[in-house]
C-alpha cells in the first residue's frame, strides 16, 4: 500500500493518513492506541531507534503521529530475497527480544497461558475465515485438531520470554533507500519467543530454511520444528483470509489437507 499525501486508508485496526512528512494514525479502539502509545514510547526509552518516533499524541481522538518512513516492504518484490530480509529483521528485533520485562504486566502473555492465547486466536479465525469460504466443518474441525495438537506441543518446550511484535511481516516493514522502520506495535507483548520466530518464518515464506542469522545464543534454545508446524497453523489461518483473492478454494484445500495429514 502506497500511502499518498492526503489520503486516508483503513489499515487493519486503523485509519491512516500523510500529511506531508508525517504520519496520522487514528485507532479504532483505545486499547490498541494505548497499547501502541505504551510500546513506542518504552522502546525510545531503550534506545531501539527502528520504531516510529512519536511527534506527538491525542488521547481523546486516540492519535499517534509519527515521521513519514517510506514505503511498506509489500511494494517491493521481496520474494527474491525473502531469507536475506527475514535475517536482517530477526538481526535488528534480536535487541528488542533481549529487553527485560517491562513493568507493566498489563502486556505480559508467558509459557502455557501465551500459547493457550494463540489457540483460542487461531482456532476462532479458522471458523470465521473458512465458514466465510464453504469449507466443509470436518476440515474446520480437523484443521483445529493439528492446532491443539502442536499447542499441547508447546508444553513440552522451554519457555523463552521475550519482548515480541506479534505480526512481524512485510507488510509492518517500512523502507526508505537502505533504513527501515518497524511498525504497528499495537499487539506487541512480553511473551514468547517461539511466536515471534513462527509468525515471522510464515509472513516471509520461510519455513524449512535454516535459522542461522540468528544468534547461536537464541538459536540453541529453539526447536525449530515445533516453530514450523507453529508457523503452518498461522499459515492455515492467513490463507483462508485470502480464498477467491490470492488463493482458489481447491488449492487451499490441497494445502491444509498435506498439513494436518502430515500428524
Amino acid at each position: 500500500m502506497t500511502i499518498a499525501q492526503g489520503q486516508e486508508y483503513h489499515f487493519g485496526q486503523s485509519v491512516i493518513r500523510r500529511n506531508n512528512d508525517v504520519i496520522i494514525k487514528t485507532f479504532f479502539y483505545p486499547e490498541d492506541y494505548y497499547q501502541e502509545k505504551y510500546f513506542l514510547f518504552f522502546f525510545r526509552r531503550e534506545g531501539i531507534n527502528f520504531i516510529p518516533r512519536i511527534i506527538s499524541v491525542d488521547d481523546q481522538k486516540y492519535e499517534i503521529i509519527t515521521p513519514y518512513y517510506g514505503e511498506r516492504l509489500d511494494n517491493i518484490d521481496w520474494r527474491p530475497k525473502k531469507l536475506n530480509w527475514f535475517c536482517s529483521i530477526a538481526n535488528f528485533m534480536e535487541k528488542v527480544w533481549a529487553i527485560k520485562n517491562p513493568n507493566d504486566n498489563q502486556y505480559r502473555k508467558l509459557g502455557s497461558t501465551a500459547f493457550q492465547f494463540v489457540e483460542n486466536y487461531l482456532s476462532t479465525g479458522y471458523q470465521t475465515q473458512m465458514a466465510k469460504a464453504n469449507i466443509k466443518q470436518e476440515t474446520v474441525c480437523r484443521s483445529i485438531d493439528w492446532l491443539k495438537e502442536v499447542i499441547y506441543s508447546s508444553l513440552q518446550q522451554p519457555s523463552i520470554p521475550a519482548l515480541i511484535h506479534f505480526d512481524l511481516s512485510p507488510r509492518n516493514i517500512l523502507v526508505d533507500k537502505d533504513s527501515f522502520c518497524i511498525i504497528d506495535w499495537s499487539r506487541a507483548m512480553y511473551s514468547e519467543l517461539s511466536i515471534e520466530i513462527a509468525i515471522m518464518r510464515e509472513k516471509f515464506e520461510t519455513i524449512g530454511q535454516p535459522l542461522n542469522c540468528i544468534s547461536y545464543a537464541i538459536r540453541s534454545k529453539l526447536d525449530l520444528n515445533f516453530i514450523d508446524n507453529l508457523a503452518k497453523c498461522f499459515s492455515i489461518y492467513r490463507k483462508a483470509k485470502k480464498i477467491g483473492t490470492v488463493i482458489n478454494r481447491v488449492d487451499y484445500l490441497r494445502f491444509v489437507e498435506t498439513i494436518i495429514s502430515s500428524s
